[in-house]
């Protein structure tokens, strides 16, 4: 049952502070030993504040508890982008920003090409080197005012808030497409991949989120069965990458 508004009073001054306590001490006691037990106002201040001291350590302590899960319920433990989450919230304000000033929005959709096949050659820990370069260079590419998401596993969507039309959709389609194109150094090796993108612009391929998404998976499949033979992924020592000559940046 709830406590009253008295029971959640705090306690009497007098008790509060330990004068009551105090009262009981036998000041019949010799030489005025019972006056000296009594509570050495010195010391309950240090107590006090090294009580408020921990208390200061606590907060902080869960003021960043509560930072870190915000952090990990909206963003990609990785590489730090925005998750599905995020992304659905941005893409919603975005698509009804659009629709009340009747501009277009867009969303990309890209696969990494072959991903798999460098994560088991490389392992793990190279793999996820690599998605960091990748997440760089999609951020690098993007304006303040977009998004880039990491969708999952080696998927990722951007989102092109408030453009002038699809032709400018597929003019960052093709900036991002070289972009990560550009080889990778990652530690004694050099590597390189291709990706596919599929491209949807709101309200031509869809009225809301889900629809745009659902058209961009589709037009991201297409894009890669029409390129994926003819732009192999490579993966090499150092040495060979060296060797092989390649545009520079």
């Amino acid at each position: 049952m709830d406590a009253s508004p008295a029971e959640l009073q705090p306690p009497p001054h007098h008790a509060a502070n330990g004068t009551a306590k105090a009262r009981v001490v036998d000041d019949s006691l010799p030489g005025g030993a019972g006056r000296g037990a009594r509570s050495d106002p010195q010391q309950g201040h240090a107590l006090a504040q090294d009580r408020i001291e921990r208390l200061e350590q606590e907060n902080a302590l869960l003021k960043r508890a509560i930072a870190d899960e915000r952090r990990y319920a909206y963003f990609d433990a990785l590489t730090g982008l925005p998750n599905r989450r995020l992304l659905l919230d941005r893409a919603n304000q975005a698509l009804a920003r659009g629709a009340r000033l009747h501009l277009e929005s867009a969303l990309l959709f890209l696969d990494l090409d072959g991903f798999k096949t460098i994560n088991d050659a490389v392992g793990h820990n190279l793999g996820d080197e690599l998605l960091l370069q990748v997440s760089a260079r999609l951020k690098a590419g993007i304006r303040a005012s977009d998004t880039a998401c990491r969708y999952g596993g080696d998927e990722f969507v951007v989102l092109l808030a408030q453009i002038d039309n699809r032709d400018k959709a597929l003019l960052v389609a093709r900036k991002l497409r070289a972009a990560i194109a550009r080889p990778y150094r990652l530690r004694n090796r050099m590597m390189q991949l291709t990706t596919s993108i599929g491209v949807a612009v709101c309200p031509a391929d869809g009225a809301d989120y889900a629809q745009l998404l659902e058209h961009g998976d589709r037009d991201m499949y297409r894009d890669k069965a029409r390129h994926l033979v003819a732009a192999p992924t490579r993966c090499g020592p150092l040495s060979d990458a060296r060797a092989a000559p390649r545009k520079a940046g």
